[in-house]
């Protein structure tokens, strides 16, 4: 019996609170609501400032949802499913899941869920003034699967990148012996991998898209050549990853000497490896 009273006593408490604090009306209920506004199933006045037509300043502390199922906060008439809205000065919406950085923006998925990712183009890394890496036909031909990592890493955030590499390559022409044809040429690559120690194709390669960016190099005199291309990255995890740009691949055409060297990246600041963040779905058509 003891238990049973106080729960009497808790729900008429209850009740009576409710009822201080709401009014039922015949169009809907509202709560801390001195002067009721039409149209409303549901009506918060959080400051109990309303007039009878609330000012823009006065709505700024109310919710409500409407009769048409539109639910307006710091508005007493949404124009939309959800209205939020607030003064010049604060900010009217805050998603705070842990992703959110400084510049990024909220991107959309193709079911209508949204997450915080970078936003425009980043440059991962330049090879600058004074800075080139120099090879010897010897030295990729005997590196693991004929390819050198050119200490170069390409950290992403989760998401699609489009990764753009222009790179400047060159024989040193103090090496070797300078060709009469450009029959004597080699065919030399660039490609992202997962290791920096080990030479292999980036698992996260999205199919069908480039996997290497490939060009012949000329020993006739200084044979500058540039390579230019794109590779495409889906980092499928939750947390940044880092990819090793990797060259080499050398295959022989003609006759090169093996102490020919060639450099990657000049003093001109030609070099430059750039990634742009594209989304988090893509269509493989």
């Amino acid at each position: 019996m003891i238990i049973m009273r106080n729960r009497i006593y808790i729900y008429l408490v209850f009740t009576f609170c409710l009822s201080v604090l709401s009014k039922t009306y015949s169009q809907g209920i509202g709560i801390n609501l001195s002067n009721k506004v039409s149209g409303m199933m549901l009506h918060i006045d959080g400051a109990n400032d309303n007039s009878t037509t609330p000012s823009t300043a006065q709505a700024q502390n109310d919710v409500v949802i409407t009769n048409a199922g539109r639910v307006g906060i710091g508005t007493t008439s949404p124009g939309t499913r959800l209205h939020i809205k607030s003064a010049a000065s604060q900010a009217a919406i805050r998603i705070d899941d842990g992703s959110q950085k400084d510049g990024y923006a909220l991107y959309s998925s193709l079911d209508g869920t949204s997450q915080w990712y970078p936003y425009g183009t980043y440059t991962l890394k330049q090879i600058n003034l004074g800075t080139q890496l120099s090879f010897t036909v010897a030295q990729a031909q005997a590196a693991t699967g004929s390819m050198l990592n050119a200490n170069i890493p390409v950290s992403l955030d989760p998401g699609i990148w489009m990764i753009d590499v222009q790179m400047l390559v060159f024989r040193n022409t103090a090496t070797g012996t300078n060709s009469t044809t450009f029959n004597n040429r080699a065919w030399f690559k660039l490609g992202l991998s997962d290791s920096a120690s080990t030479w292999g194709i980036s698992s996260d390669h999205i199919p069908n898209t480039a996997y290497l960016i490939c060009d012949f190099l000329y020993s006739v005199n200084a044979s500058y050549n540039m390579l230019s291309g794109v590779f495409f990255i889906n980092n499928k995890t939750k947390a940044s990853k880092t990819y090793y740009l990797w060259y080499g691949g050398l295959s022989i055409y003609g006759t090169i000497p093996t102490a020919t060297q060639y450099k990657l990246g000049g003093t001109g600041n030609e070099s430059i490896v750039t990634a742009t963040y594209l989304g988090t779905n893509y269509n493989s058509n």
